[in-house]
This record gives structure tokens, C-alpha cells and sequence, in this order.
């Protein structure tokens, strides 16, 4: 409804990071060096910059990008 992805999807289209979290409401990340563990209720997205983006007539295609999708206890490798 408050079209969450479409925003991540976005944010990670518009900038050059490698990589977009969202996490949603009463979850947290906990970093500890080289990993991180998801904490909470829900969930955390993980979106993964693709090899492969497309820029038509201002519209940006992202093709064979990565999602993740974590719950509470997931524990994932970080690179620094």
C-alpha cells in the first residue's frame, strides 16, 4: 500500500551504492564487524545493484537484480 519497494527499488536505481537495505518497523540490523543479524518482528530487503541497468527516454531499467529477504535471526556476511 505505501509502495516500500518501489521507494528502495528507486533509491537504489538513483544513486551508486551496491546495495539497498529496507528494514521494516520493530525490526533492527545489528552489525558486528563482518556480519550482520536481523532483530525484531518483521523483515529487512536487501536489494543488490544488478550488472545491468537500461536508461530509456529517462526511465531506468535495472535487469537480473538481487533481493533478499531476511527475518528475525538471519545472520549474513557484509563486505567493508
Amino acid at each position: 500500500v505505501r509502495s516500500r519497494y518501489n521507494r528502495l527499488i528507486s533509491a537504489l536505481a538513483d544513486t551508486e551504492y551496491p546495495a539497498a537495505a529496507g528494514i521494516d518497523e520493530s525490526t533492527a540490523l545489528v552489525i558486528t564487524p563482518g556480519y550482520v543479524t536481523v532483530a525484531g518482528e518483521s523483515q529487512v530487503v536487501i536489494l543488490t545493484r544488478p550488472e545491468r541497468t537500461v536508461d530509456r527516454n529517462g526511465k531506468i531499467g535495472l535487469k537480473e537484480m538481487k533481493i533478499n529477504i531476511y527475518l528475525q535471526g538471519d545472520t549474513f556476511k557484509i563486505k567493508p
